[in-house]
This record gives C-alpha cells, structure tokens and sequence, in this order.
C-alpha cells in the first residue's frame, strides 16, 4: 500500500502582471508598486493506494531430443484487487463550519486564496521559476471584510475518490531451442479480465463541500478477455552476429483509471477505457573482440489505441472551459448595476457540469536505435546510445464531441443570453461574452481533434547518450571509479494552428559525473557512490509550445517551456552484510 500527500501551487495560467495600486487597502504605502508578479492558488491532495495480489505459477522444463528440441513452459494465475482514495482541497476564505462566504460553493474562484510571487530580480531565471512556498501553510490567515467580519483561510474539499480495480489473468508461456541453442523462440499469451468502479462525488447539504461518494451509482468497466500476445524469435548465426524479431499485442487498465473521461451525450463522466496496442521490431547483433565489443541495432514499430492522458491545449483548456461556464451560470453576476441573478441552480450546475479530467488518444510510431557496449581495457568502459522517433496521431479527444453536441453541452449553453459578459473569466480572455466563451470552446476542441493525422506533439526526435567510466584496480586510487557523459535530446515538436504549422525547437544538452569508491567501515564493505546530474549547472530551457494568437508584434508569445533542472548532488552508500 502506498499513501502520500502533496501541497503544491495549482495550475495557473502562465501569465504575467503588474501591480498598479500605490496604495493598499488600508491606505498604507504598497510596497511592490509598479512591480510584476505571477499569481496561483494551493490545492492539497491527499492520496491513499492498496493492492492485494494472490499468485499461482507452475513451470516444467522437458528435452525431446536433437531434432525436437529443448523447451521450457510455464503458467500463472494472478488476481489483484486495487482500491485508490483521493481528497482534494482548494485553500479558500471560509466563515465558520467552512461555508464560502462569497459564492455558495466554498472551492469557487471567488472564495479562493491566491498568493502572488513578485519578480524582485528579474535579471535572474530561478526568481521566475515560481514553485511551492513551504511557509504558505494556506491555513490560519485572516481578513477583516466590513460586510462580513473576520475570514479565516482553510482547505476546503472540492474531490473526493474512492475507487476499486480488480484484474483476474491467467498466462501461459514458453522458451524452445533448436539446432544446438542456435534458435530461440518465444511465445507468451495473457488474458485479463477487468473490472473498475468509480462512483461520483457530489456536494453535501451542510457547507456545501464535495466530499460525498455516490456508491449506489458508480462508472463501471468492465471486460473480459483481454488478450495479450507476445512472439519472438533470436538466431545465432554466428558466434558474433545474431538476429532478432517481436512481435506483440498488449491490453492493460490505463494508468488514469481512477479519472473520468466525457461520458455520453448528457452525462458527466464515465470511466477510462481499457487501452490496447501492438509492437513490432527486429535486431542485429554483433559480439565482437571476444566480448569486448557489443552493437545492437533495432527497427521497431508500435501502435496505441484509446491511451487516457491529459491533453495538450493549443490555447483554451476545454475541460476548463466547459466547467467555467457551469461556473458562471450558476453565479450570475452579483457586482453588476443591475445585479444580473443566476441562470441556474448549484443543483442543476452539480448534475451537469461535466467530470471529466482526461482524454483519450490513438497513435502509431516507428523508429530507430543503435546502442554499443565497449570494454576498452579491464578497467574503462564505454556506451553510446542513438534513437530516432517519429509519432503520429491517429485520433484524439474523440469523446468530447458526441458531448458536446448533447442536452447537457452547447444546446444546454446556447438558451441563455449570448451577451453575457463572464465575470470569473477563467481560461478565457477578460471581458469574454458566454456566446464567445461557447465559440472558444468549441474552437479549442476542434483545434485538439485537428491534430489527427500530423505528429504527435512534444516528441523529440532524437536522442543521444554518451557515458564512460574507469575503474582503478591498483595503487593509491584502487576500488575507486570514475565516470560521467552527456545526454543530448533534439527539441520538442508542437503543431501550431496558425500558418507557421509543424514547430520543432530548440534541443537541450547535459553533463553528469559519476564517481564510486568501495571500501570498509568499522569492518563493514561499503559501496560509496557521487552521482551529479548536470554537472556544470547549465541554466537553459527549451521551448515546448507557442501561443497561436499573434502578439503586439506580429510574432508569438512562448506558452510553455521545460527548465534544465539545477545541478543535483547526491551522495549514497550501500552496506554489504
């Protein structure tokens, strides 16, 4: 079983501002006047994993002779049940017993605490790299509103999961030699049946906190006979050269089983399908200089269907999008002059809006890798690693479109006064009207389902590695290693929806060392080892993806890019008993 619990800033939109009051609330000078600054929220989560397993294996091993063979088989039955919890909470202003003291649900925007992070040294990378503050507790703080007294800021529930997988497989698979050892040929066949339940949460009728399970009413998958096939085949045509073949078909409970995807027209959510794929590949083998030098060359080419994952939003989150206009409906916008009243009940907003946090995509890749192992002298050892990749999409966000054009999706929108103007505007653009938020949202949809067809985005084409290592066999320095190489990897592919099409940026280079030393303390064998991961503490970044709406300029913004993480250091030792 495994249980963590994280606190981190929640996702916000990568936005810079400046502040322009040179006064504070109370009348007190502002010190950050005319200062940027990022602003983000503090979720909490809290995640709790079980499994059971109950095995069974059987293997037999049997010689028919010269001409038959050598074989070995072997079989398993496996069942394995699984239970994943999660309660998430959003750092909010509360009265007391938690209730939102600006909007009737605690976790709505309105009622949220956000932090701001000033750029005090602008001319600095890492005061831009806005992480986690462990001072920011989120709980405790006060604020004196003149309508409403004293808030105090807590974490308020705004998931809540608990839900339950089994998987019953049985295996049965093999190993046959032939021709003196000379042909190998393998075989593995796997059926699993799935079944995976997660119930809805919903709101509870006293602080109005989502922290209610639906039992009576879970999303089910369901399956039986889940096939996974695996075939291979090795020839030794030589004692120095050999070939290899794979084929294989595999089915296996996605990694985001505990999420939902859009569920049928009128529903929030429904459980992630069971994810499929295929695989095939062939090598060569050289074992050259007796041992002293080995190559593999492999050609591969794999196929994904239905794999869940969070997707990649050219510039409108829908998923957010679709919530936010729940949002709004249902809050209305009580600041106008007049007041403009909800267009629906927190009810209907709770029955609707959809639950969805992932998508499905179906993809297919073929490549290259060579790799070579060599044993220089008994002491210096070196490895080169090259592969190329090239993705493609097949299809992408399929599910959201029969959604959408549901009771519950744009029909359900387009009833309502298309002038309104969103007050919490969330991840559209200030001052969007809810016909503009609905033309957003079905733009960005189209945009992501687009992408069929072309290369799958953040790939990188190529990579290549190079590490070596000598170990010192006698002298002062004996039973002491050292090591180090480089890791290069081509930049990230992006599509972009306007005339500059397919991007492919910039690529990223670093250097580790490594070293070790064995040796005894207090009469125990200890294994010492250094390992330093960018190693001349490059402070780069590559980018991953553009905006696709023009700037000031003509050009475009940078959305999203990767930082080289900052030179790791770490020290660790293994005792030998």
């Amino acid at each position: 079983m495994n249980m963590t619990e994280t606190v981190s800033d929640s996702v916000a939109p990568p936005d810079m501002f400046g502040d322009p009051n040179p006064l504070l609330p109370d009348g007190s000078p502002n010190a950050y006047f005319g200062q940027v600054y990022f602003e983000a929220q503090i979720e909490k989560d809290n995640r709790y994993w079980k499994d059971e397993w109950l095995r069974a294996m059987l293997s037999h091993e049997f010689d028919l002779g010269k001409y038959f063979g050598r074989h070995r088989i072997a079989g398993l039955w496996e069942k394995q049940e699984g239970n994943f919890q999660r309660n998430s909470f959003m750092n909010a202003w509360t009265l007391p017993g938690g209730i939102g003291p600006y909007n009737a649900t605690p976790d709505n925007a309105r009622n949220r605490v956000y932090y701001r992070h000033y750029l005090i040294n602008t001319g600095h990378i890492n005061d831009w790299r806005v992480g986690n503050d462990p001072v920011r507790t989120g709980v405790g703080l006060t604020y004196e509103d003149p309508a409403l007294g004293t808030l105090t800021s807590d974490f308020v529930q705004n998931r809540k999961f608990d839900d339950t997988r089994e998987i019953d497989s049985i295996m049965i698979a093999g190993q046959s030699y032939f021709w003196d050892d000379r042909i190998i040929a393998t075989f593995g066949i796997r059926e699993d049946d799935f079944f995976n339940s997660s119930p809805p949460h919903f709101r509870n009728s006293v602080n109005n906190w989502r922290d209610q399970i639906n039992y009576d009413a879970p999303r089910i998958t369901e399956l039986s006979g889940e096939r996974t096939e695996t075939y291979g085949l090795v020839f030794h045509a030589t004692e120095e050269i050999s070939f290899s073949a794979n084929k294989a078909t595999n089915a296996g409970l996605s990694a985001f089983a505990e999420r939902d995807i859009f569920g049928r027209p009128g529903e929030q959510g429904q459980a992630v399908p069971v994810p499929a794929g295929e695989s095939e590949d062939i090598s060569i083998m050289f074992d050259l200089l007796d041992g002293r030098l080995f190559i593999k060359g492999t050609l591969y080419e794999t196929s994904a269907q239905k794999e869940s994952s969070f997707i990649s939003w050219n510039d409108t989150n829908v998923i957010a999008a679709v919530n936010n206009i729940y949002s709004n409906l249902a809050e209305g916008d009580p600041d106008a002059v007049p007041p403009i009243a909800p267009f629906i009940t927190e009810t209907v907003r709770d029955n609707q809006e959809t639950l969805a946090e992932v998508g499905t995509t179906s993809n297919s890749s073929e490549g290259w890798e060579i790799s070579a192992t060599a044993n220089i002298t008994e002491n210096w050892r070196l490895t080169v690693n090259a592969s190329e990749i090239d993705s493609t999409i097949a299809n992408t966000f399929s599910e959201f479109t029969p959604w959408w054009n549901g009771p519950t999706g744009k029909p359900f929108f387009a009833q309502f006064d298309q002038n309104f103007v969103l007050p919490n505007e969330g991840p559209f653009p200030d001052g969007t009207t809810l016909g503009q938020a609905i033309a957003l949202t079905e733009s960005g949809a189209t945009s992501v389902q687009a992408r069929a067809g072309q290369t799958s985005p953040g790939q990188r084409h190529h990579k290549f590695n190079l590490f070596t290592k000598y170990t010192f066999t006698e002298g002062a320095l004996k039973d002491l290693s050292l090591g180090g190489g480089a890791r290069y990897r081509s930049g990230a592919t992006w599509i972009q929806t306007t005339s500059l099409g397919q991007q492919e940026f910039n690529g990223m280079t670093i250097f580790d060392f490594v070293a070790g030393y064995r040796c005894e303390i207090f009469g125990i064998p200890v294994d010492l080892q250094l390992n330093v991961r960018n190693l001349l503490d490059k402070d780069d970044f590559s980018v991953v993806r553009l905006s696709n709406f023009e700037n000031a300029s003509g050009g475009y913004d940078i959305a999203k890019y990767v930082h080289t993480p900052g030179r790791d250091i770490r020290l660790k030792a293994r005792f030998r008993f």
